[in-house]
């Protein structure tokens, strides 16, 4: 089974997230949580998971800035952003 995690500031989106996926259909156990970089960089320290679903503008630290910290522990660490931020040219920036 994969292990993702799943970071946003907002509940209600990451809960969506969670509950319109079936995850154990396809190959997941429940994901983990985290509702800021922050909060998730530290998950990542502890726990490698195979894909991290992530939001870009968040309080503490942003998603941008989370990816690029995580890209130093793991390099090819797979990432999939879901925003509702207007520029998608903010968004390649974690690229």
């Amino acid at each position: 089974m994969y292990d993702c995690l799943l970071v946003d500031d907002e509940a209600p989106a990451r809960k969506m997230l969670e509950l319109m996926i079936d995850w154990k259909e396809i190959g997941f156990n429940k994901p983990d949580a985290a509702s800021n970089g922050q909060k998730a960089y530290e998950m990542c320290k502890i726990k490698k998971y195979d894909v991290v679903f992530t939001d870009i503008q968040m309080p503490i630290m942003d998603g941008i800035e989370f990816i690029s910290k995580v890209k130093e522990i793991y390099p090819r660490q797979k990432f999939i952003i879901v925003s509702c931020h207007e520029s998608f040219a903010y968004a390649k920036k974690g690229n």
